[in-house]
């Protein structure tokens, strides 16, 4: 499978910010790439890094992380997300707190409090940059292993104490709380150069029980990931594909929107997927089952990954309705831990619906 990339309305690529260099970006440029860059880099490198790309004829893109985000928990463990089971303590056989435990570093924007703190850094952030030609979002769900479960892409959750963008998350929302953080972030920005046309938002796939990947039925049930937990009704078959079609430009979306597909991240770089990267492939067919118009970029890994692979990904993308690829040089760290919570910390937790006590 060789998918023709030439024709690829956009093409980017995110690298550590000391990788900027004249001779790589020459050769973004001979390739037509757009710069990423993480704008919570220092701000006299960012700006020497957009003025050189900027004379050598290379775009710059800022990216914002904004579920994962240590120094916000560090100040604010009452924003972390208490999944309802248990499970996915027993990847760490070190922890000896109780059964209950929070997910840390990551917060989720369901939370007013957490929302308004959110939208700040992003405009904070935007606002000491150089102009930019976009901006990404990224993590803008809730923190991985939402139910408890244990699975990185179940992430439908928030049972922070406090006030709720959208209260009931689980049983068939009108009101989307990624959405709404989307859309408030471009009027925070409130300029011109920041519209629905280029703030595009990155989302990631959930949980992979009850439906079709890459022709795979159900992967998350034969592969364990999920722990027996058969948690797909309110997740994987309700709320991610209402939540896909509420960002469709006809629901008032953006024109483009990304999907976060770093198959090793993420633990689906195995056999039952089929040849190599067919999951990230699969991913994108699964996004444009409930938006088929989407005009959807693919955010694959180009760490820790031979050349071969990411052209793997890239074609599997690409063949199956991508129109745009963003190639992460960078690292992408979405790791988790589990953390103590605290005495006065009062979950707001919505009923289990999936079946498993």
């Amino acid at each position: 499978m060789t998918s023709d990339r030439s024709a690829l309305p956009w093409r980017g690529r995110k690298i550590a910010i000391a990788n900027a260099t004249r001779t790589q970006l020459r050769l973004m440029a001979s390739q037509r790439e757009a710069l990423i860059l993480d704008l919570d880099a220092p701000i006299a490198t960012l700006y020497s890094a957009c003025s050189l790309a900027r004379e050598l004829g290379v775009p710059v893109w800022g990216w914002v992380e904004v579920a994962r985000d240590p120094r916000a928990v560090s100040k604010h463990p009452e924003w972390m997300h208490l999944p309802q089971h248990h499970e996915w303590l027993e990847a760490f056989p070190n922890w000896s707190g109780d059964y209950k435990a929070l997910v840390s570093p990551w917060v989720c924007v369901n939370n007013r409090e957490t929302f308004a703190y959110m939208t700040e850094k992003v405009r904070r952030l935007v606002d000491s940059a150089p102009t930019l030609a976009g901006l990404f979002l990224n993590d803008i769900q809730g923190a991985p292993v939402g139910c408890g479960c244990g699975n990185v892409l179940c992430r439908s959750w928030d049972n922070s104490p406090g006030e709720k963008i959208a209260p009931t998350p689980y049983q068939n929302p009108e009101v989307f709380f990624s959405k709404v953080f989307w859309e408030a972030c471009i009027e925070a920005l409130d300029s011109e150069d920041y519209t629905r046309e280029n703030v595009i938002p990155i989302l990631c796939g959930e949980c992979e029980i009850g439906v079709t990947i890459a022709g795979v039925e159900s992967p998350d049930s034969t592969l364990g990931t999920c722990r027996g937990i058969p948690c797909s009704r309110p997740c994987a078959q309700v709320y991610w594909p209402n939540m896909v079609r509420a960002f469709a430009e006809t629901q008032g979306g953006g024109r483009w929107k990304g999907i976060l597909t770093p198959y090793k991240l993420f633990g689906r770089d195995v056999p039952l997927y089929g040849e190599t990267a067919a999951w990230v492939g699969g991913s994108v067919a699964h996004y444009r089952e409930f938006d088929n118009d989407a005009n959807l970029i693919a955010v694959v890994q180009g760490w820790d990954v031979q050349a071969e692979e990411i052209g793997s990904q890239i074609d599997q993308a690409t063949a199956n309705g991508a129109k745009g690829i963003l190639i992460l040089e960078e690292p992408l760290d979405q790791s988790w831990e589990p953390v103590p919570v605290p005495n006065d910390y009062k979950a707001t937790i919505p009923p289990i619906m999936c079946g498993h006590d």
